[in-house]
């Protein structure tokens, strides 16, 4: 039977203070006692209704729980009643007055007596907790999204703490150095052990000039040694925050991968020298024997030469032919070298 005691008007305010909905559930009767309150968040009181009153578990519980979490949130409900000494904490949707789905925190207890014996009396509260949840998974789908926009531009984000220097990497940040996000960075200064010894210096004296001054640092560009020991080409930048006080308390930075955009722009000289050596192939090599050619033939067809002479013209003209035959060989090479260097380049696109 309810015990009113238990339901003081202090502990009816506390609960409505708490925006908490209060129930009893009696195990014997499988009865359920519910506070004024718990009606109110779901928008089903109204003048009459008590401020505690009993009422059948289906018809104020069970008939309102969203058809996907019946099943679970009863057999949850039900082995906590089997076994009432364990934690009982657990998230369902139910139906408000309005036709919206609330998501609803219920908790509770297994009450006991004096002498520490279950009582066979389960007290709980409702909160609803859907703003909260809706706010939780509308940030989860704002990383995700940056996490995809970051994965398409190349782009990494880190957030140095100050002044102990503890760092959050983004997803995209674990993958531009090749470590599972699954292994955290050991060091402080992980970012900084990374970079090539060549570029370490500049990029320590970059960095504490960072740091030390608040707003927007100029972007340095650095090789790092990746996780997997493969060299990348990265821009690094960012912004410094401080606090009332004026300390320093935290520097917000990106790193972009530009190993692809430097690996196109090496082909792209390759590719210009490549076109000069062809050029000049064109205007030098293939001009010796065509000139001797010319020049041979020219005189063969006028009879400026006797027959002996015509003999050892047309070896002249054969030695001729063969090396401008080379040439062209040498030509055809150093085009396909160039076809290659062109398919380098649409692969970094």
């Amino acid at each position: 039977m309810f015990n009113s005691s238990v339901f003081s008007s202090k502990y009816e305010t506390l609960l409505a203070v708490g925006q908490l909905g209060g129930w009893e559930y009696d195990v014997l009767t499988k009865e359920l006692w519910c506070s004024k309150f718990y009606f109110e968040i779901l928008g089903r009181a109204n003048p009459d209704t008590a401020e505690w009153a009993k009422y059948p578990i289906k018809e104020v519980w069970e008939n309102w729980l969203h058809p996907d979490d019946l099943e679970k949130a009863k057999e949850y409900f039900a082995d906590f009643i089997l076994h009432p000494s364990a934690e009982y904490a657990q998230q369902f949707r139910m139906l408000h007055s309005n036709g919206e789905w609330i998501t609803i925190l219920d908790r509770a207890i297994a009450m006991r007596d004096d002498a520490g014996d279950l009582s066979g009396f389960i007290i709980g509260t409702h909160l609803d907790i859907s703003k909260e949840k809706a706010i939780i998974e509308k940030s989860v789908m704002v990383q995700m999204m940056l996490s995809k926009a970051e994965g398409i531009a190349q782009v990494g984000s880190f957030e140095v703490l100050l002044p102990e220097r503890k760092a959050i990497w983004s997803n995209q940040m674990f993958q531009i150095v090749e470590l599972s996000p699954k292994k955290i960075p050991r060091q402080k200064n992980q970012l900084t052990s990374l970079v090539c010894e060549e570029d370490k210096a500049r990029f320590n004296e970059w960095a504490e000039k960072a740091i030390s001054s608040e707003g927007e640092s100029y972007p340095i560009s650095v090789k790092i040694k990746t996780f997997k020991n493969n060299i990348k080409h990265v821009i690094v930048s960012g912004v410094t925050y401080k606090n009332a006080q004026g300390e320093m308390v935290k520097f917000i930075g990106v790193i972009k991968d530009n190993t692809s955009r430097i690996a196109t722009l090496e082909n792209l000289k390759l590719q210009n020298q490549k076109l000069r050596d062809i050029a000049w192939s064109q205007s030098h090599l293939v001009r010796g024997p065509l000139s001797s050619i010319l020049g041979i033939t020219k005189i063969i067809n006028q009879n400026l030469a006797t027959d002996d002479e015509k003999f050892q013209l047309i070896q002249h003209l054969h030695e001729s032919a063969e090396k401008l035959d080379q040439v062209i060989r040498d030509i055809v090479t150093s085009t396909g070298a160039l076809d290659e260097i062109f398919t380098n380049i649409d692969d970094y696109q």
